[in-house]
Formats: structure tokens, C-alpha cells, sequence
């Protein structure tokens, strides 16, 4: 039975706090995270800013109520060449730190290179964890998450427990809860090695990429969770618990824009990933009875989604013409060489 929800409570900026974890992005004209805290301040004011970043940091020039500093325990690289830097342990100890600080109803957790664009952040905590009922799930409140990784698993990107990281919004007892049920990570745990993992590793290096190593470890703690089924199974298993907990917005949507990728702006990226449509179609599967307001940014996501099997096609042409055009290239310029013995002859005298 769904909880009742005063419709007729009041809400304010001054019930919110926004942790802005990670560290202190200096690039660019004003610095991003100086940007960001800017923003909070002029959207959401009344509102408490706690900044959780590392020891020696500059922080002189952020206007925050709390600034933490914490030992930095340095990325986790899983592959002996050490190309893939994994900063989930930065998150984990960055984020705790600042929640053992929060004393408001509800919390805002993101990264340190976004930025507001507007305050409709507070009206989607409004909508759908102030006033919305939660029929089932291990959170007590829906959380608000950007859909920008929350990649909805397919032939093309087959990603299981992958909601986004880049932002958490919900009750502070919820947010804590995810939060204080993870342990930082070590080689063995996000590796392909340790066997339970191996169905859900990244197929391209196969690790355990962060956002799955956040949401597993949250459902194992909480829930009756096993990863002991076969593929369907656990597919079935990641929509449920990522549906039955978290609401996934666009970015546009969210009111926040990141200032170092420039992916959210591509138009096929949007195809792999959830939008408010296949939210609902979700939904409606699950029987939840929660519906997401669709706009024209998940219009667009969708139709990015119907043309992204084209869109593989047109990319794998095109690499196969490029391939073929520097073979012929190398062909041409070897047959070039060996019919001009003179050059080849300079070329050995040097």
C-alpha cells in the first residue's frame, strides 16, 4: 500500500543540499567548479553547499557553507597497462564524507564539472519525491538520476546495473543508504577474475565499470540480491531495480549541463541510453504506475534509438573505406618507390 503524501506540504530551497564531490576543476576562464557553486547559489538560494574534494586543493574562491577535505586514495587501475583509471573509491570516501555533514530533508549529489542552467531541479524533487508515492523497492522515495550513463542494455552496449553516477537527488535517508553501503573497491572486485562479475564486466575491458559497481553493491547489501542467473534473468533483475528506486532524466531536463564532455550533445548517443518513453514502457511492464512527463529531448532520444542500427552500419563502412583507402595509399606509394631505384638508393646511403 502506497504511502499517503501531503500534496499541501510546503517546500523550499532551504530543504536542500547540494554536495558537489570530486575535485576542484580549474580549467577555462572561472574554473568549472567555481562555475557550478556559482550556479547553486543563483538558482537555489537558501540552500546548504557542502564541497568534499582532496587535501591540497584550492578552494579559496568557492562560495560554500562547509568545505571538506579528504585524503585522495587515487584511481584504481585494473589492467596491467594501466589505461583504465577507475575513481570509484574518489567517489565513495568523497561522498560519505560530505553526507555525514547533511542535516536537510533532501540532497543533491554530482560531480564537480556540471553546472545549472535553471532551478528545475527543485521542481523534479517536488514532483517526484516530495509529492510522489512509492508503491515498491528498497528505497523508501523515488531518486532522481541524469539519464547520460544510465544505458539501457542492448546488442550494441550490453551493460547491466548501469544507472548513471554523475548526479543523485533524493530524501538524504535514501541517499545515504546507497551510499553507506559501499565498501571501496581493490583489483579483485572490479576485475573480470572474480568470477560472479564476468556476466556484467565491460566487454571492451572487461572490468566492472563504476556505476554498476556502486548500484550492485548497494542492491547486495539491501535486497536478496544473487547474480547467480542466466542473462535474461539478469536483465529482467537490472530494469526491476533500477525502476523500482530511481526516476532518469535527460540532462536538458535535469537542468544541468557537463562542461568537459561533449558527448551529451551528440544526437546517436542519445539512442543507447534510457529516455522518459522507454522509461514508461519499462514501467508499464513492471506494473509500476509512475509515468514520466515526455518531452521533446526524449522524443529525440527516441528516434536516436530507432536510427542507431544505422548509424553502427554507416560507422562500420566508413572505417572499412578508410582502411581500404590507406591500404591502397601504402600500395601505391610502395610501387611508387620500386620503380625509382635511384631514391631507394639515396635513402639506403642515409
Amino acid at each position: 500500500m502506497p504511502a499517503l503524501v501531503n500534496l499541501t506540504e510546503p517546500f523550499s530551497f532551504d530543504q536542500i543540499t547540494f554536495v558537489v564531490q570530486g575535485p576542484i576543476v580549474a580549467n577555462f576562464q572561472d574554473g568549472y567548479t567555481q562555475r557550478l557553486t556559482q550556479t547553486i547559489r543563483e538558482y537555489f538560494p537558501g540552500s546548504t553547499l557542502i564541497v568534499s574534494t582532496w587535501n591540497g586543493e584550492d578552494t579559496s574562491a568557492l562560495d560554500a557553507d562547509i568545505v571538506i577535505l579528504s585524503k585522495d586514495p587515487g584511481s584504481l587501475f585494473l589492467d596491467k597497462e594501466e589505461r583504465y583509471a577507475n575513481n570509484v573509491n574518489r567517489q565513495i570516501i568523497s561522498t560519505v564524507a560530505a553526507l555525514e555533514k547533511v542535516q536537510t530533508r533532501y540532497v543533491v549529489k554530482l560531480r564537480s564539472d556540471l553546472i545549472f542552467i535553471n532551478n528545475q531541479m527543485a521542481t523534479l524533487i517536488r514532483e517526484y519525491i516530495h509529492r510522489q508515492a512509492k508503491e515498491r523497492g528498497i528505497l523508501s522515495d523515488y531518486c532522481i538520476i541524469s539519464n547520460f550513463t544510465s544505458i539501457k542494455p542492448s546488442r550494441y552496449f550490453p551493460f547491466l546495473f548501469h544507472p548513471c553516477d554523475w548526479i543523485f537527488a533524493g530524501s538524504t535517508s535514501d541517499i545515504r543508504k546507497i551510499w553507506y553501503s559501499l565498501e571501496c573497491a581493490d583489483v579483485k572486485t572490479c576485475s573480470p577474475e572474480v568470477s560472479k562479475y564476468k556476466g556484467i564486466a565491460d566487454p571492451q575491458n572487461f572490468v566492472l565499470r563504476p556505476e554498476s559497481f556502486i548500484w550492485i553493491q548497494f542492491l547486495e547489501k539491501n535486497s536478496f540480491f544473487s547474480l547467480d542467473k542466466g542473462r535474461h534473468e539478469l536483465e529482467m533483475e537490472s530494469e526491476k531495480s533500477i525502476f523500482e528506486n530511481l526516476v532518469i532524466i535527460n540532462n536538458f531536463n535535469l537542468g544541468i549541463r557537463t562542461q568537459k564532455i561533449k558527448l551529451d550533445k551528440g544526437f546517436f548517443h542519445s539512442g543507447t541510453i534510457y529516455n522518459a518513453l522507454t522509461s514508461n514502457r519499462v514501467r508499464r511492464r513492471l506494473g509500476i504506475r509512475l509515468k514520466q512527463a515526455v518531452t521533446i529531448q526524449d522524443v529525440k532520444s527516441e528516434f536516436a534509438r530507432l536510427l542507431y542500427p544505422i548509424y553502427r552500419l554507416q560507422m562500420k563502412f566508413t572505417q572499412k573505406l578508410r582502411t581500404e583507402s590507406a591500404r591502397l595509399c601504402s600500395v601505391k606509394n610502395e610501387s611508387a618507390e620500386s620503380q625509382n631505384p635511384q631514391k631507394i638508393l639515396t635513402r639506403s646511403k642515409k
